[in-house]
């Protein structure tokens, strides 16, 4: 017991000191983070997975973009405008990079809870139809986690706003992830997150953490800023309500497996 705490602890540094540094370098990037996390824990939690499934999914999201940190993203990331196709071949390599950093990072400290983030890491950029990256997994070669990285990863990326461009509302974010079912996106998952409670819990989710994210930024006083993993509950709470209520008609009781 005591040596499984110790682990814990152990991993929670390791994975904190991964996390300030790439706040450090990308303050915008560590927050989509930590959105995506919080999100993907929410539907691998809806998904009945085994907790240590949840986990890995949770740290592999946190993670995602890890590969950022390098040097080589630097330029791109402060980059004002959309990127050029050079540009953009640099920066398919993050995933790559940021697997490679997870794994020489975890590779001595708590081997076995970690297993699998790294590949969760390095293929949260595959596509379900097999035109993604880096390696053209298509389907279910793609590590669940990934899979479920891929939607909130999208999902965020379609919301927030950026020098260049407008985050879009939640009516396309709808519409947007419908659109990708069946090529960027594993269809059944979608179909998953898109259902009425789960969807509004993910939703609530994100835009929870970005207006706490704005009052960090100093956007609201540090006194109003919203208490995440009390607030995370609250939702998860209300997603197991309305569940529930509707008599667990949006959780069919597949096998993990299955996914």
């Amino acid at each position: 017991m005591v040596g499984s705490v110790r682990a814990r602890r152990r991993r929670a540094a390791e994975l904190n000191r991964l996390v300030r540094r790439l706040a450090q370098r990308d303050p915008a990037t560590a927050s989509h983070s930590r959105r995506v996390a919080a999100m993907v824990e929410l539907i691998a939690n809806a998904l009945r997975l085994p907790r240590a499934d949840v986990e890995r999914a949770r740290i592999a999201a946190l993670l995602h973009d890890v590969g950022k940190m390098d040097p080589r993203f630097t330029p791109l990331l402060g980059k004002e405008g959309p990127l050029t196709s050079d540009e953009w071949a640099v920066m398919r390599t993050h995933a790559a990079v940021g697997a490679a950093i997870v794994a020489r990072e975890t590779r001595v400290r708590d081997v076995i809870a970690l297993r699998g983030v790294a590949d969760a890491v390095g293929h949260h950029h595959e596509w379900w139809d097999g035109n993604g990256y880096p390696d053209g997994l298509r389907g279910r070669q793609i590590p669940l986690e990934s899979r479920i990285i891929a939607i909130a990863d999208t999902l965020d990326a379609m919301t927030t706003d950026r020098p260049y461009q407008r985050g879009i509302s939640e009516s396309g974010a709808i519409a947007g992830l419908q659109a990708l079912r069946g090529t960027h996106l594993d269809p059944r998952l979608c179909e998953r997150v898109l259902a009425p409670a789960l969807w509004e819990s993910v939703w609530a989710t994100a835009q929870m953490m970005r207006e706490e994210a704005h009052g960090e930024a100093g956007g609201i006083g540090a006194d109003d800023a919203v208490d995440s993993r009390s607030l995370l509950d609250d939702i998860r709470d209300e997603y197991e309500r309305r569940l529930r209520s509707s008599g667990g008609r949006e959780a069919q009781s597949e096998l993990p497996d299955a996914w």
